[in-house]
């Protein structure tokens, strides 16, 4: 599914949390999909594509991403985050729903599954950020920047050189001198060196032929979910 096809589903909704955007494609039991940090709904688009003949399929841009604005007054933490979740649901009346996550998207899915655990079908878990893994470690220094009130400044020279972001050598936060790194500063979608996805609910790894695609269609109709 091309970016256009998928932004033609997009619809805004006044939730609780705040205006919420969203695209909903497909029919049959709700999924819901939920990104990570610098990234929207578009990255299930070639997931969405091969299970929306299956399943309602849910993809939301979370607060501060995508087409969901931000508010000042908004708190982000991941439990704010994950009643956003269900308050759109609600919005929607959808009471339950197979929920995937990834990367941030994951830990907030892990804080949904934790206090709205009635409104799970399944949970799925990609690669994703976990209590002892929160933030990553290349991420310390992006939340060390904040902090500081130091990451606007810096996220504007990054997204007018993201060769910069995506080298191994970039800026240091403490001092502005350069330095090497063993992983470029966003690993977004990198794979591992085994080329697979962790699959933490169901503690398996599953091989995929360069095709995220081929992921969820394959747990969808295998079923192996955690209920």
């Amino acid at each position: 599914m091309d970016l256009d096809a998928f932004t033609s589903h997009y619809h805004l909704r006044n939730t609780r949390s705040g205006q919420l955007a969203y695209v909903d494609i497909g029919s049959g039991p709700v999924v819901l999909f939920v990104h990570g940090v610098c990234v929207n709904s578009a990255l299930w688009r070639r997931v969405i594509a091969a299970v929306q003949h299956e399943y309602r399929c849910l993809a939301v841009d979370l607060p501060l991403h995508g087409r969901s604005p931000a508010r000042a007054d908004h708190n982000y933490s991941l439990a704010t985050l994950a009643q956003a979740l269900g308050d759109l649901l609600d919005d929607l009346d959808v009471p339950v729903v197979h929920l995937i996550g990834n990367d941030t998207g994951g830990a907030i899915c892990q804080v949904f599954a934790a206090t709205q655990r009635e409104r799970l079908r399944s949970l799925t878990l990609t690669n994703c950020d976990t209590r002892d893994n929160i933030p990553p470690e290349p991420f310390v220094r992006t939340v060390e920047l904040a902090r500081q009130g130091r990451l606007a400044k810096t996220a504007t020279r990054w997204v007018h050189n993201l060769n910069l972001v995506r080298s191994e050598r970039i800026s240091s936060p403490i001092g502005g001198r350069s330095h090497r790194q063993t992983r470029p500063f966003f690993p977004a979608g990198r794979r591992d060196r085994e080329n697979t996805f962790t699959l933490v609910s169901v503690g398996v790894r599953v091989s995929y032929d360069n095709k995220t695609s081929t992921i969820a269609p394959w747990l969808c109709r295998h079923a192996i979910f955690l209920s």
